[in-house]
């Protein structure tokens, strides 16, 4: 075809010659003629260096790879920063392929899809093919989410939260999430309001809003943080702000001290010399609190007292 030594040709089969030209010389062969819906196309190129039609399209431009299509058609049809990707479709064949590897068509094996992003973040994959959890870039496994995001559970396909390593509960649905405890296998405690805790009803800590495991010893349901500091003591708190449970906590409204020989501490307990183990509230006087029960700070009590 070239580099041979070519006889001079006539004007008129000069025209019909091939326009593709290199250092060898010119294609000695002859152009085609292309057709689309019933209208004939010249074509500037021979069969060996048009472009192959594309969707039924008589296409004038020069091939330019051996899948045998030009610029135009084997452009990737996605979008960078609304203007068009200069890349070439996936594997350089536009009647497979609409978009090129590297940015736009799905990575899933053999889809044709444009790949999903959400916002300028790269999911990857399409919508067909993409995990379903909000950000995930990674495929479908055997549901709607990735490996990570489904229930390790047998035959689970429920959402679960992801990331940590295999057995461990955030890679469980709300239904078959297990408890966090050591070597503990139970399903995790469904509370009232219908919230999961972290931990199984035998771990868990019954305080509102907790997500501590109990203490190990004892009979008590709440954490460390949540039980009374009375020694074997395993009722709960009275309040966060306090340290006793209602058993052991002053009785007096806001006090966070110990009881003492009643319902009082030391500081609310009646001070009366003589009267130890007096459990009555000290009387206020307006903004002033006394050092006695109101029984023993009126003078008939005390002249009662004194007549002793």
């Amino acid at each position: 075809m070239f580099g041979a030594k070519r006889k001079k040709l006539k004007p008129e089969e000069d025209r019909r010659c091939c326009n593709y030209v290199t250092i060898q010389g010119r294609c000695n062969q002859g152009k085609v003629t292309l057709s689309k819906d019933g209208v004939r196309f010249p074509s500037p190129y021979c069969r060996y260096h048009c472009c192959k039609k594309v969707d039924g399209a008589a296409c004038q431009d020069m091939r330019i790879n051996a899948k045998g299509f030009c610029q135009r058609h084997i452009q990737c049809q996605g979008q960078v920063n609304g203007t068009r990707c200069a890349n070439a479709v996936r594997g350089y064949d536009p009647k497979e392929f609409k978009f090129c590897a590297q940015y736009h068509n799905c990575l899933a094996l053999d889809c044709k899809n444009e790949r999903f992003y959400s916002g300028e973040s790269d999911l990857k994959f399409c919508a067909d093919h993409r995990c379903t959890s909000p950000g995930c870039d990674r495929p479908k496994h055997t549901g709607p989410f990735c490996a990570s995001h489904t229930c390790e559970a047998p035959n689970c396909l429920a959402f679960a939260v992801g990331g940590g390593g295999p057995g461990e509960p955030t890679r469980y649905c709300d239904r078959h999430r297990v408890c966090q405890h050591d070597q503990c296998e139970r399903f995790t405690h469904a509370r009232e309001n219908g919230g999961l805790s972290n931990f199984c009803g035998a771990h868990y800590c019954a305080w509102d809003g907790c997500e501590q495991a109990r203490e190990d010893a004892g009979e008590g349901e709440h954490c460390k943080a949540h039980s009374c500091i009375e020694v074997a003591c395993v009722k709960g708190r009275t309040s966060a702000e306090g340290f006793f449970c209602k058993n052991h906590e002053c009785d007096t409204k806001e006090c966070r001290f110990r009881r003492w020989r009643g319902e009082y501490c030391p500081e609310h307990q009646c001070g009366k010399p003589g009267m130890v183990g007096c459990d009555r509230f000290r009387f206020a006087d307006g903004s002033n609190v006394r050092d006695w029960c109101e029984e023993h700070f009126f003078p008939k009590c005390r002249i009662q007292d004194s007549d002793r």
